[in-house]
């Protein structure tokens, strides 16, 4: 519980300064960071290995419920909305809003991936 608590306020904090300042800081790791990352944690023992693994997974699973469109909490959010109107979002804009979110996230994605591979 305790490592979910620290990994949401990493994320929330990591938010902040994305919106603050514009720049993600130097930790964030995509993709190939996480596998470099696997790889060393492997390289010191199965321990550290499935432990690696555990947060990871905590992480994801933090960052799937978060209230932006195209993920899991983003749906949430849309239910919520809902449920205070009292009807139904339109589909175009429910639609236009995850494809907006998916596009955002990819091009993230795309972004620290491009870190990543300048760090190496």
């Amino acid at each position: 519980m305790r490592s979910t608590v620290a990994i949401a306020s990493g994320l929330w904090s990591l938010a902040r300064t994305l919106i603050s300042t514009g720049h993600a800081p130097g930790e964030v790791s995509g993709p190939i960071g996480i596998l470099l990352f696997a790889r060393d944690s492997g390289a010191l023992g199965i321990a550290y290995f499935l432990q690696f693994i555990g947060v990871l997974s905590v992480n994801l699973a933090v960052l799937n419920f978060l209230p932006i469109p195209a993920l899991d909490g983003g749906r949430v959010l849309f239910l919520v909305i809902e449920k205070i109107k009292g009807r139904k979002i339109s589909p175009r804009i429910e639609d236009a809003a995850h494809t907006v979110g998916f596009i955002a996230l990819v091009l993230l994605m795309l972004l620290i991936t491009y870190r990543d591979i300048i760090k190496i």
